[in-house]
């Protein structure tokens, strides 16, 4: 084997603290369907924007109100 097979012997590959970390069961995050009436998904969208938010973050924190 040469010099340079031997350096790059290494390359690729699983690599040990490598790849997207899970995330805790408890915060994980599921799609929900439903149907709004267009003004309905509108003053939702005018709120999170007015609120700094996206409409997904604004909901949820709506819903945690409950």
């Amino acid at each position: 084997m040469n010099e340079s097979a031997k350096l790059t012997k290494n390359w690729g590959g699983a690599r040990k603290g490598a790849g997207r970390k899970s995330i805790d069961a408890s915060k994980k995050r599921v799609s929900v369907t439903f149907a709004l009436t267009a003004e309905t998904k509108e003053r939702i969208h005018q709120a999170a924007k007015a609120a700094g938010l996206s409409a997904s973050e604004f909901v949820t924190r709506w819903a945690e109100q409950l």
